[in-house]
């Protein structure tokens, strides 16, 4: 899925509506509050079915990754001195990994879904790269 931010969503939506309107202007066809809701309804359905599906990392050891010194997750590279706090839980359909003080280069949150059957694996994985982490429920 491609990944759409609100601020994106937003300006082409304000830039779609201008454009109604001022069609709507010269051309002399009515306006229609309809239409107008109608096309924000489809601006924003991939950005509110992207935040409804949760990524899910089948193999979470091969995500993190750990060298010298610094954790890589896709093209995230936090310094693993830095990370004091990891979120780890567990649901009933998969397990939850987030750094909550961490975000990455783009502002957002770094963190994943994965399947329970790895939840103590990776827990250890974890605990042995980054030193003194405090694991947050």
């Amino acid at each position: 899925m491609i990944n759409v931010s609100l601020k994106t969503l937003s300006i082409t939506w304000l830039c779609m509506a201008t454009c109604y309107v001022i069609f709507t202007y010269y051309s002399e066809l009515t306006f229609s509050v309809k239409s107008l809701l109608a096309s924000t309804v489809i601006i924003y359905v991939p950005y509110l079915l992207q935040n409804q599906n949760p990524r899910i990392i089948r193999e979470p050891i091969k995500h993190v990754v750990f060298q010298q010194g610094y954790l890589y997750i896709e093209q995230q590279k936090i310094n693993v001195e830095s990370i004091n706090r990891v979120v780890l839980s567990k649901t009933p359909q998969f397990a939850t990994f987030t750094l909550p003080y961490n975000y990455g280069n783009d502002g957002k949150l770094i963190g994943f879904n994965f399947p329970n059957g790895d939840y103590e694996l990776f827990k250890s994985y974890l605990s042995k790269h980054i030193q003194n982490v405090t694991f947050i429920d």
